[in-house]
């Protein structure tokens, strides 16, 4: 199964340091989390027509996979660029299907929506 939709936390608390990979490197939860993206594509999770949905207190609008793709890593990381609060419900109004997977690092967002939708939590 491959997703329609995926909402993509980009608020401020994004841009804080999560791990340290095995090569020594501080990543941010960012940086986590379009990598995980990435891998999803890679293994089929979702497709080049998935809609991609960054949002922080509001939503910055939606840009294919396909199109992501095609982006260096740089405009990929700009386009994503933490800052802002989290305004969830906005952005499922955005996203329109019921298909959808939730990347936050808000712990309070299966709250917030109930049982929506999957929910990956970068911590």
């Amino acid at each position: 199964m491959s997703f329609d939709c995926v909402l993509f936390d980009c608020s401020g608390s994004m841009s804080a340091v999560g791990i340290k990979t095995a090569d020594g490197i501080n990543m941010t939860q960012l940086q986590r989390g379009l990598d995980m993206l990435f891998d999803m594509h890679k293994d089929g999770k979702i497709d080049g027509r998935t809609l991609i949905v960054p949002f922080d207190s509001r939503v910055r609008g939606g840009i294919t996979m396909d199109l992501l793709m095609k982006m260096s890593r740089a405009e990929v990381e700009k386009l994503f660029e933490p800052a802002g609060g989290t305004n969830i419900p906005d952005a499922f109004k955005y996203c329109g299907s019921s298909n959808v997977l939730l990347i936050t690092d808000f712990p309070d967002a299966g709250d917030v929506m109930g049982k929506c939708c999957p929910i990956i939590y970068l911590d």
